[in-house]
């Protein structure tokens, strides 16, 4: 009979051959299918849906409520400090709490966001619309932020694919964030333009607000399921949901 050695060699050759053949299999396709795709392309859609409607028509919303150009334009200013300078501290966040709870964290920052913003009127002082456009930039860091790197998670079995599944994920997150956008000032006007159109588009994203919060809570719960079921079947406990099929073998 061959050495003990020889045997485990062969065993290990055919081991790796066979993960081989499954990281093969996996195509663009097949990933782009999975729900692990699909979350984070929608929370990055949707973080900058939420950021960008704002952002786009506050000025001229601002302009119609008698404020100086230059008081919206430095409302923006502070924006663009909220979306960038959390990124200091964002990676952290993400090691500390992982992504998805990241991602809620940015679902929180949104809400409060868009309250404050539908508060802001031709009488309120130029702090509550800085204050407003400075936590939808810092919801946005996070929520794009925490997305990005769940999205790594989805390429993880397949580095090949890596530059396919990013740029299949920037296409659906550009595409469906811009029509947002682009919607925008039709939405303002339908609301009559001014302070009431303003409040339109608020209502708007607050509405996304809670699709984007669904998603995470969502994902937390499957993910949560999984999780259990995975520590079910290594530690060699019996599956108790059972389909018909099953109860038939026992």
């Amino acid at each position: 009979s061959p050495p003990r050695n020889d045997v485990d060699k062969q065993d290990n050759t055919a081991s790796n051959q066979d993960q081989q053949k499954q990281k093969e299999k996996v195509t663009l396709s097949r990933l782009l299918r999975r729900r692990q795709f699909w979350v984070p392309a929608l929370i990055s859609m949707f973080s900058w849906a939420i950021m960008a409607m704002p952002m786009s028509i506050v000025r001229v919303a601002m302009g119609q409520l008698n404020y100086s150009s230059r008081e919206s334009l430095l409302t923006i200013e502070f924006h663009f400090l909220g979306m960038f300078s959390p990124g200091f501290v964002t990676a952290s966040l993400i090691d500390r709490l992982g992504a998805l709870r990241v991602s809620g964290l940015a679902v929180l920052f949104f809400t409060v966001a868009t309250i404050v913003s539908m508060l802001s009127t031709e009488s309120t002082t130029i702090a509550t619309w800085m204050l407003a456009l400075i936590l939808v930039g810092i919801g946005w860091n996070l929520g794009f932020s925490s997305a990005t790197v769940l999205l790594t998670h989805v390429y993880a079995d397949a580095p090949s694919l890596k530059s396919k599944v990013q740029a299949a994920n920037d296409f659906v997150m550009f595409l469906l964030a811009g029509s947002f956008i682009f919607s925008t000032g039709y939405i303002y006007e339908a609301g009559g333009s001014s302070l009431p159109g303003w409040r339109t588009v608020n209502v708007v994203v607050l509405g996304m607000i809670g699709i984007m919060a669904l998603i995470v809570v969502g994902e937390m719960t499957l993910q949560q399921r999984e999780s259990k079921q995975q520590k079910k079947y290594s530690a060699g406990e019996p599956d108790q949901e059972l389909g018909p099929s099953d109860k038939n073998l026992h």
